[in-house]
């Protein structure tokens, strides 16, 4: 369970969110869609705890994480899965070495780590690709290498800003299908996007941020409109 109690967020002295009050259940699938400027990373900055609200409070699984120190935070953050818009993948490594990097994290051994690593590619289907370079995949093939990193060692929670920003339709179409596939396996996933015609395929729950409040907070996308 993850809860946002009464957030604030000011960057001097100018509001960026506003009373934030929400709820991310176990096994939620939630957009949060909105103008530039609304707020929407900043909730997402609020939850891998790279900022600390102004006022309020965000739980995770009943831990108040504003007060953990930079260890405890760290050990936090092992357990999200990040995927970015530019997808920030080491560009000298095979895809076989980007996802291996995030498996080395818990320390197991080689044969665990392979496993892990072989296995978030199959998800992806990208294990005929594992020894490609980087720069010889295509961008659906990239960020579907990025997905794999963030889901490796199997995650509570997944979150992905703006993961179409840089993709054609049909390598859109493919990402939500992966997004989709990892909710359904027991991930929660956050996503944060522009992409409208992108809810309203997800129809799953959707909030609405403007000016840094929520302006509406749906079961499914049918009826928002921005």
């Amino acid at each position: 369970m993850i809860k946002l109690e009464s957030v604030n967020y000011d960057i001097d002295k100018k509001s960026i969110l506003k009373n934030i009050s929400l709820e991310i259940n176990p096994q939620d699938f939630l957009s949060i869609v909105g103008p530039s400027g609304a707020g929407k990373s900043t909730i997402l900055n609020l939850l891998i705890g790279a900022c600390k609200p102004s006022n309020g409070d965000v739980f995770v699984n009943n831990v108040n994480i504003k007060y953990l120190k930079p260890q405890a935070l760290q050990i936090y953050r092992r357990r999200i899965g990040m995927i970015w818009q530019h997808f920030h993948l080491l560009p000298g490594q095979t895809v076989y070495e980007n996802i291996n990097f995030a498996a080395q994290i818990y320390g197991y051994n080689k044969v665990r780590q392979t496993n892990m690593v072989m296995k978030a590619l199959d998800k992806v289907n990208l294990t005929g690709k594992s020894h490609h370079k980087i720069h010889q995949l295509s961008g659906g093939e990239r960020q579907r290498c990025a997905i794999a990193r963030a889901i490796v060692n199997n995650p509570y929670l997944v979150i992905a800003d703006e993961p179409t920003g840089n993709l054609d339709p049909k390598s859109s179409n493919e990402i939500l299908e992966l997004l989709t596939d990892i909710n359904k396996s027991g991930m929660t996933v956050v996503l944060v996007t522009h992409d409208q015609h992108l809810v309203n395929q997800v129809n799953r729950r959707v909030v609405l941020l403007k000016n840094g409040e929520v302006q509406k907070d749906l079961a499914n996308s049918g009826y928002i409109h921005h």
